[in-house]
């Protein structure tokens, strides 16, 4: 007979300390890196949009179809 409900289970390992470390600058570098990017395309959406300066205004004058 094993004892199967006293029966101890062996304890899951835990990451190493380097290891939680590694994931920890990784993860930084990431969110830093998504930052950079976001901040990147932000500012690239920004220059392409309407330049300031003298109001343009477009006059155009509609003419109905001719009748056929």
């Amino acid at each position: 007979m094993t004892g199967y409900p006293h029966e101890r289970q062996p304890l899951p390992e835990r990451p190493r300390r380097g290891r939680t470390a590694l994931r920890i600058v990784l993860g930084l570098a990431i969110l830093a890196l998504v930052f950079a990017v976001g901040v990147a395309l932000g500012e690239a959406l920004h220059q392409d949009g309407p330049h300031t300066g003298q109001p343009q205004t477009s006059l155009r004058t509609l003419t109905s179809l001719p009748r056929g």
